[in-house]
């Protein structure tokens, strides 16, 4: 599946079909205008405990650790657009 590249604006729009999209394998790369691109891709459970996928043991080991945290209680869950609004204006 060939990759995909959208702007931001484009992406919020079509946020469910971008998803769709990286969940049937296809990478999507979302630009924005003069700053990094970000691409994104489906993260299955294989993949992200050490398979054969896309990350590098660096990366695995940062997502293992992310997920410890959020066991233990440590994450941070953002409910509406309400709370995801005030948590990036906060940063």
């Amino acid at each position: 599946m060939a990759a995909l590249e959208v702007t931001a604006s484009e992406f919020r729009t079509r946020l469910g079909k971008m998803l769709d999209y990286a969940d049937n394998g296809g990478q999507i790369v979302i630009r924005r205008r003069h700053k990094p691109a970000y691409a994104l891709v489906s993260v299955d459970d294989t993949e992200a405990d050490g398979g054969d996928g896309y990350f590098t043991p660096e990366v695995l080991a940062r997502i293992a650790a992310a997920r410890q945290q959020i066991r233990q209680g440590k994450g941070i869950t953002l409910a509406d657009s309400e709370d995801i609004r005030q948590f990036f204006e906060a940063l």
